[in-house]
């Protein structure tokens, strides 16, 4: 139900579509009896109204992308703007099923479970968000997670920036850098001590001298103490 008690948003299946279709829509209801469809993009499930009523949360199936070992579809979480009708995915390139997603009581932040492969975390995460030209841009911060982990970079292939995720489990002396395929050090985004939850940084494209550097792929490696992780970045002009 929307906080103003005028309507009410709830899934229900497309008329004439199968399983493997994602056949389901999130569906506008109103007092009076009137039915609007708001959401087709994908299968979308488990809708939730923000606090004040303008953003509503949901979970998207996705049956192109499925788990054949454990016969389940993809699932990512989505913000969708009740005032504008826009679409934002809360976590791009997330390697990890996300689900169970809830509101705090005051809409500053965002709890769910990152599904990894049957190995459960619990987020929880800030949500603010900014108008810009009338875009609405959506940004999530400040996790409290208990992985090491770092996220696929976003956009992939890039040109000419491109903003890299991880996670830490505590706080600890981390850096991050740059290497071209020679093995070569490109760019140090970060080195010094850093606190446990979600981090994002943006490369530039450019090396340690301001340069910027030529098209190709390139890795970005992540390490903190005894625990190293790399992940290939593709740079195209």
């Amino acid at each position: 139900m929307s906080p103003d008690n005028s309507y009410f948003v709830t899934t229900a299946i497309k008329e004439g579509t199968s399983i493997e279709k994602n056949p389901h829509a999130l569906y506008r209801v109103s007092l009076d009896g009137s039915i609007e469809e708001i959401i087709s993009d994908g299968d979308p499930w488990y809708p939730k109204f923000s606090p004040d009523g303008k953003w509503l949360l949901y979970t998207r199936f996705d049956y192109t992308d499925k788990d054949e070992e454990r016969n389940m579809p993809a699932r990512d979480m989505y913000v969708c703007n009740m005032e504008t009708g826009d679409i934002t995915n809360l976590l791009p390139n997330n390697p990890y099923n996300s689900l169970c997603a809830s509101w705090s009581p005051d809409g500053s932040q965002i709890c769910y479970i990152l599904d990894n492969n049957g190995d459960y975390s619990l987020y929880i995460k800030d949500f603010e968000f900014a108008s810009d030209d009338d875009d609405i841009q959506v940004s999530v911060e400040h996790d409290t997670p208990n992985d090491f982990v770092l996220l696929s970079n976003y956009p992939n292939p890039f040109n000419p920036s491109t903003t890299i995720e991880f996670s830490l489990p505590e706080t600890g002396f981390t850096d991050l850098v740059i290497y071209n395929m020679t093995g070569q050090k490109v760019r140090e985004l970060i080195s010094g001590t850093m606190s446990g939850g979600i981090h994002s940084v943006v490369w530039n494209g450019c090396n340690d001298s301001g340069l910027t550097v030529s098209n190709g792929l390139y890795l970005a490696r992540l390490r903190m103490g005894s625990q190293s992780v790399v992940r290939r970045m593709v740079l195209v002009k």
